[in-house]
């Protein structure tokens, strides 16, 4: 039965990654600002599952939770917002690969968080892969930092920062749900974050002026594919999965997408990474594979 759950699970984590794989290609092809990027993605995200959570007959996501679970759940929104906020607009300074590995050591802070905030023991196993992924994250930034600025006027190392400080806040995305996921389904969690992030988002675009509209018609396409690609359709993948095979297997799954988005940023953006982003990353996504393989099941699932 193992058996048959992990070959059934195969194919839907390679649509997952496939699918994720694409977000940053079109990011850069949107050619929109990042804060109108993301709220059309999360916004894109939180109307599908909230029809859906609705079409099953189960009210409102928000409904039976408590104080501390609505608290948990706003500051587990704000987090996902600002993770999109701040990794989107790294990849207007810096390349596609260093972004995407840079974002993907989310299970290196878990994991510190996880010791720090819920009193979880890391296993050394877990700490030589904290090691690493620092390690190759510095050789990223030294890179970066001898190419000079990737594009004109801009600060590649700006974008290196961005795109830890998304990891950083999917990590308080996830230490912040998971007590949300005891008692919630995936629907009903996904429908409440992502609706609460969508609203932080839109209220960002209004206060700061930003367009929602206005574009040129592949800009609205590109809006459009990555609210129903990588969000819908790659992040629904990864929680079916985690139902289905361990939390470690999705999450190491998951270590393929700075593989898959670094090939179509060559392919479709002619953007090849220099030989230290490409050493960096080689390290960074080793210590996160050890991270994740030392985390036990339960502990590595991801919101």
């Amino acid at each position: 039965m193992d058996g048959d759950r992990r070959r059934s699970a195969v194919p839907v984590l390679t649509l997952g990654v496939a699918a994720v794989s694409t977000a940053a290609v079109l990011i850069r092809l949107a050619s929109a600002p990042a804060l109108t990027v993301t709220a059309w993605r999360l916004t894109g995200g939180a109307l599908a599952f909230l029809c859906y959570q609705l079409l099953r007959g189960r009210g409102m996501p928000w409904e039976g939770l408590d104080r501390r679970d609505l608290l948990l759940a706003g500051l587990s929104a704000a987090a996902l917002a600002l993770h999109f906020m701040t990794w989107i607009l790294s990849l207007s300074y810096t390349t596609v690969v260093s972004s995407v590995v840079l974002v993907s050591t989310t299970p290196i802070w878990v994991a510190l968080g996880s010791r720090s905030l819920l009193g979880e023991e890391v296993v050394p196993r877990a700490w030589g892969g904290v090691l690493l992924a620092v390690a190759g994250s510095l050789v990223i930034a030294w890179s970066d930092a001898g190419a000079g600025e990737f594009f004109a006027g801009r600060d590649p190392l700006l974008g290196d920062l961005l795109a830890l400080a998304g990891a950083w806040c999917v990590a308080v995305y996830y230490l912040a749900g998971r007590r949300l996921r005891r008692t919630m389904d995936t629907v009903s969690y996904v429908a409440l974050v992502y609706g609460g992030a969508a609203v932080l988002a839109l209220c960002a675009v209004m206060v700061t002026g930003t367009p929602l509209a206005g574009f040129s018609g592949p800009t609205y396409l590109y809006l459009v594919l990555i609210a129903l690609v990588p969000q819908i359709i790659g992040h629904t993948s990864f929680n079916w999965a985690l139902g289905h095979v361990s939390a470690t297997l999705t999450t190491t799954a998951v270590l393929l997408e700075p593989v898959g988005s670094g090939l179509l940023a060559w392919w479709i953006l002619r953007e090849a990474p220099g030989a230290g982003a490409l050493l960096g990353g080689a390290v960074v996504l080793t210590g996160i594979w050890l991270t994740a393989g030392a985390e036990p099941a339960e502990a590595a699932r991801a919101p």
